[in-house]
């Protein structure tokens, strides 16, 4: 339809779960359409096995799951998910982003959920001493009810920042069980603003 100028909906799509438009990049940003548009993609889930994939994938989607054993390249250094707007899940698997030194998690307002499995964003799994590179940032997130990571995770960083997320209920960093070494953050300063009601485990 490359000759439509105008186009009029009143009231309509309003209770549509999915919007497809293909070759009309410009009607995207319709109020009466961003509104089906933004549900279809918040329940898209994208895997991730590699950084070729993590470039690639669509910053819309709902859910991003990292596989495990993945994403350990030596030139993948940051994951930022500050840019996915829908994002109301995030999963990362076991021995996962070993060699991420930042992982920034920030405004993202329909988050709900963060998920690291074990040995994830940890190069020497036996480390005593943390590098001053290697940052965990969670801020700005005013829906996100859970952070959980996983026994041998974070090990070497040296920094946990948890700001302004009034609606966090649960960190939990490995389990409690003494002989199987958490060791989550071990040498790592601890920052947690502005959450109210939170458990920690």
């Amino acid at each position: 339809i490359p000759k439509l100028t105008k186009c009029t909906l009143i009231a309509s799509f309003q209770f549509v779960v999915t919007v497809r438009i293909e070759g009309a990049p410009s009607f995207e940003t319709m109020p009466e359409l961003k509104g089906g548009i933004d549900r279809g993609w918040m329940e898209r889930t994208a895997v991730i096995s590699c950084y070729a994939d993590w470039k690639q994938v669509d910053r819309r989607v709902g859910t991003l799951v990292i596989q495990d054993g993945c994403c350990n390249e030596e030139n993948f250094r940051v994951l930022d998910v500050s840019e996915f707007v829908n994002l109301k899940e995030l999963r990362v698997g076991d021995d996962c982003l070993k060699n991420v030194n930042e992982l920034r998690v920030v405004g993202l307002k329909q988050l709900e959920t963060v998920t690291i499995g074990a040995n994830s964003c940890t190069q020497e799994k036996h480390c005593w001493s943390g590098n001053p590179h290697r940052h965990f940032s969670l801020r700005n997130c005013p829906n996100v009810k859970t952070l959980k990571s996983g026994n041998g995770s974070f090990i070497d960083y040296t920094e946990c920042r948890i700001e302004n997320c009034p609606s966090l209920e649960v960190i939990e960093m490995g389990n409690l069980k003494y002989e199987e070494g958490c060791d989550s953050f071990l040498d790592a300063s601890f920052e947690l603003r502005s959450n109210r009601c939170v458990g920690l485990s």
